[in-house]
């Protein structure tokens, strides 16, 4: 498998409320929303989220690139992500992936001011940071037992995989979430928007 993932670190969402109350793309008429939109299960299934979609290409694992991407987006009143922008480029193909994981990100529960949904910009910055994944990765102590154990029993009973579509899930997630528990990794997510090949 030639993928490598760079960890997400989102930065203080607290920075990211306030950077976007006092940038007047997220005005209204001029006047404030009185509740920013929000992420379908909070700041940590948002974090979650990008964590288990943003998995870059092993081309990019010597270049050791890290640092922000600004991404710029309109959340529709039905919460729908649309009209996805870079503000701040870091690299063209992280860049590209930063487009994408936001683009295709599940809906949002609107702002709203006077009690009814309005459409507003939102601003998110992404950091991208080189976790030094080894060239040959080996089980944690978590993976190579109770992890295992645990993925095998949720990948047969809520996703009805095969045996040896199980081995090339367990293989990619060792290589990719080695250092993460099972509890943190979006499996559905994972499964829908990657591809495991042995």
């Amino acid at each position: 498998m030639r993928y490598k993932i760079f960890t997400l670190i989102l930065l203080s969402l607290i920075s990211i409320k306030i950077n976007a109350q006092i940038d007047e793309e997220d005005c209204i008429s001029g006047i404030f929303v009185e509740r920013m939109p929000t992420y379908k299960g909070g700041d940590e299934a948002l974090i979650k989220y990008l964590k288990t979609t943003a998995i870059i290409p092993y081309s990019i694992k010597d270049k050791n690139i890290q640092g922000r991407i600004f991404v710029d987006f309109k959340i529709d009143t039905a919460g729908n992500v649309n009209d996805v922008k870079i503000l701040k480029s870091l690299y063209p193909e992280l860049d590209s992936i930063a487009l994408k994981i936001i683009r295709e990100m599940p809906s949002w529960i609107p702002a709203t001011q006077k009690g009814k949904p309005v459409a507003i910009r939102y601003r998110l910055p992404i950091y991208f940071n080189n976790d030094g994944i080894k060239e040959t990765p080996t089980p944690s102590k978590y993976w190579s037992k109770k992890g295992k154990k645990q993925f095998n029993k949720v990948a047969r009973s809520e996703y009805n995989l095969t045996q040896e579509e199980i081995a090339c899930w367990y293989n990619f997630i060792v290589w990719n979430y080695n250092k993460y528990k099972l509890k943190d990794i979006d499996i559905k997510e994972m499964l829908k928007s990657q591809n495991c090949k042995n």
